[in-house]
């Protein structure tokens, strides 16, 4: 997905709404994610645009330490994202909740053969947890856990937003 992407008119890059009206405000600070699954959609956005310092500031302060600048750096630059799709979110409890996703995406590498770039797939379920100041109430970021890839059926859309169906864009 393109990271120049005009935010007054472009769809968002999770595919909610324009970005100006669906990301950008948490990205900005100028609101916080109402639940988990908003700040999990705003946490890939960021990703899409490689706003590594939204997604510390978004990283809990227990679990922060893990996660370096420089290594999700690198690992933003070998990654083009083309989609997000949320298989579920739930609250364990008023300050407890998960999302399990899976976001679709090509490798920046080239191939050695030059064939086409295959969609690949990071798929976890997160755990994330409100914390309360004097100002406000914010979701974090608290951890991840891989999952196995969702199968990919040939005659569903297209992760890569294409609007073909799968076997006959990038399959």
């Amino acid at each position: 997905m393109n990271n120049t992407m005009s935010p007054t008119s472009s769809p968002c890059y999770c595919g909610g709404d324009s970005y100006a009206l669906c990301c950008q405000p948490i990205h900005s600070g100028s609101r916080y994610a109402d639940n988990p699954e908003q700040l999990m959609r705003a946490r890939y956005s960021a990703c899409c645009r490689q706003d590594i310092d939204f997604l510390l500031a978004t990283t809990h302060l227990s679990t922060q330490a893990l996660y370096h600048a420089n290594e999700l750096q690198q690992w933003l630059d070998d990654i083009e994202w083309l989609s997000l799709r949320i298989i579920s979110s739930s609250m364990s409890s008023a300050k407890l909740g998960h999302v399990d996703f899976v976001a679709f995406y090509h490798s920046n590498n080239p191939t050695t053969d030059n064939t086409p770039p295959v969609i690949r797939q990071h798929r976890e379920y997160s755990r994330f947890q409100l914390e309360d100041t004097e100002q406000s109430s914010q979701w974090y970021f608290v951890s991840g856990e891989d999952r196995p890839d969702t199968p990919l059926e040939r005659n569903q859309p297209c992760p890569c937003r294409s609007g073909k169906k799968y076997k006959k864009c990038c399959l």
